[in-house]
């Protein structure tokens, strides 16, 4: 028996809308607020998940940083 994936995954969740890939660039079904295409998504959660713990925060704690200097170039 086969298990139900759980959305989100990533950047991704089924809808209906037209997406564009963040990723890839190719554009994909999705939903609205969807940025990646399913394998993209995957891919991406694999290579996340294949990290050690303290590489994971490392990884979120930087991402966070990035996102932080982003949100003061708007000056939001």
């Amino acid at each position: 028996m086969t298990e139900e994936k759980k959305y989100p995954i990533g950047g991704y969740a089924p809808g209906s809308y037209l997406c564009h890939c963040g990723s890839c660039d190719k554009q994909f079904m999705g939903d609205k607020r969807a940025f990646q295409c399913a394998p993209c998504a995957v891919a991406d959660k694999d290579a996340f998940d294949k990290l050690t713990p303290q590489e994971q925060e490392e990884f979120v704690k930087k991402n966070i940083e990035i996102y932080n200097e982003f949100l003061k170039s708007k000056h939001l």
